[in-house]
């Protein structure tokens, strides 16, 4: 009897605590890669699988995922389960020089549409960082480090409800963690949207929520059908069709945003597609606050904000908006994810077109930023850090930091960011 309860514990380690993921989560410069993640509710565990593609590769079509399960031994024991639910993410982190500024963000699924995404810098950011906070659980206990190869193990794996990287605790579940106003999850056997969550310019106007189409799982096997004619990437061995495709480009330069009818370009993020040869693709131009359209050029000409092109042959189309504004405001927070009580560390930010008399304001959530409360007021965001030593009352594993301040002291317009963290005794 003592050996079989030996055994027992060791089947629930194993099943608790896989080895690394290794799914990269764009903590080292690059793109981070699509993973799936099915939840068995009633079972109560759960099931990983690194997709094998970029999220920017996706998004361009330029490589296929790796959505069949069905001889995966890890699936086995999910293949006749009933009521599964599954989502799947990325991210891509901002470059310090901003030079990905418009396809940093994150991919998520959505069972109630876009609108449980905000489109603010912060709430991007916070989601993009609670996803990352996901992989690396999936990667426990070893971090995505770049290595020849790494990329391209594509692991899949299962949790049971103790597990570090089990899908149904607080910090994933149905909001990954609280950062999304809704449901990412849907169900086997039915299609779940799939929204690109962007913006590029801290403000209102930058913001960029786009459907990129509905993935299926059904029967071990994962699809996916764009919106429209959205260039994302096909499953591996899926083959092409038979109908002859002309590609639309894209071409722009200011402030604003060119969406097509029938979808496919949205320009912001996606500048081509490939249409139906003789489509008529009607082309719509959207200034950015501050902006104004200009023009268009190539396939379109004129200064209506709204441009048809036939599609017999590929074509190129250009549009044109005023510059953007030349001083852009911003605070970037950073901070140490793990805390102990009564230990001493440095929180820091950088800042951009910030006045000098601005002042900066440091706040703790232990909810994950239900409810904050002010840690120190009235810093000179020119100083640039402040110390902190937590106490017992702020012992949490769902923190979040927030620094904020006004770009302008006279005005009552708020630059923040936040960096979630975890308090320990």
């Amino acid at each position: 009897m003592k050996k079989i309860q030996t055994l027992l514990v060791a089947a629930l380690v194993a099943g608790s605590h896989q080895a690394s993921a290794v799914i990269d989560d764009s903590k080292l410069g690059t793109p981070g890669e699509l993973f799936i993640s099915v939840w068995d509710e009633a079972g109560g565990k759960s099931f990983y699988k690194d997709l094998g593609i970029s999220m920017t590769d996706f998004m361009d079509g330029k490589a296929c995922f790796q959505g069949d399960f069905s001889a995966d031994a890890n699936w086995g024991g999910f293949a006749n389960a009933a009521n599964l639910k599954f989502n799947v993410a990325a991210v891509n982190s901002l470059l310090a020089d901003r030079s990905n500024i418009q396809k940093w963000g994150y991919l998520a699924t959505s069972s109630e549409g876009q609108g449980i995404f905000n489109g603010d810098w912060s709430k991007i950011d916070n989601t993009r960082q609670k996803i990352q906070g996901y992989i690396g659980d999936l990667n426990y206990p070893t971090a995505f480090a770049k290595v020849p190869g790494q990329a391209e193990e594509n692991k899949s794996g299962v949790f049971q409800s103790t597990g570090i990287g089990y899908a149904g605790k607080e910090s994933w579940k149905q909001t990954m963690g609280r950062s999304v106003g809704g449901n990412t999850l849907g169900s086997v056997g039915s299609p779940l949207d799939f929204y690109f969550v962007n913006n590029t310019t801290g403000q209102t106007g930058g913001a960029l929520i786009a459907k990129l189409g509905s993935w299926s799982l059904t029967g071990g096997k994962l699809s996916f059908a764009g919106a429209g004619s959205a260039p994302v990437s096909p499953a591996c061995g899926s083959g092409g069709g038979g109908t002859t495709n002309v590609k639309l480009t894209i071409s722009k330069t200011g402030n604003g945003n060119i969406t097509s009818a029938p979808a496919g370009i949205n320009c912001g993020s996606t500048c081509a597609a490939d249409f139906p040869a003789g489509t008529k693709v009607t082309l719509t131009a959207k200034s950015d606050a501050g902006a104004s359209f200009t023009g268009w050029g190539g396939a379109c000409s004129g200064t209506a904000t709204t441009c048809d092109v036939t599609l017999n042959a590929a074509a190129n189309a250009s549009a044109t908006f005023t510059a953007p504004p030349a001083k852009t405001t911003f605070i970037d927070l950073s901070a140490p994810a793990s805390w102990k009580v009564k230990a001493r560390q440095a929180i820091t930010w950088t800042s951009g077109g910030l006045s000098p008399k601005s002042k900066v304001t440091i706040q703790f959530s232990k909810n994950g930023g239900a409810k904050y409360a002010n840690l120190k007021t009235g810093i000179a965001q020119t100083k640039g850090s402040f110390t902190w030593k937590p106490a017992k009352s702020h012992v949490t594993t769902n923190g979040v930091l927030k620094a904020c301040t006004k770009p302008d002291p006279k005005k009552k317009v708020l630059e923040c960011d936040t960096v979630n963290v975890v308090v320990a005794r």
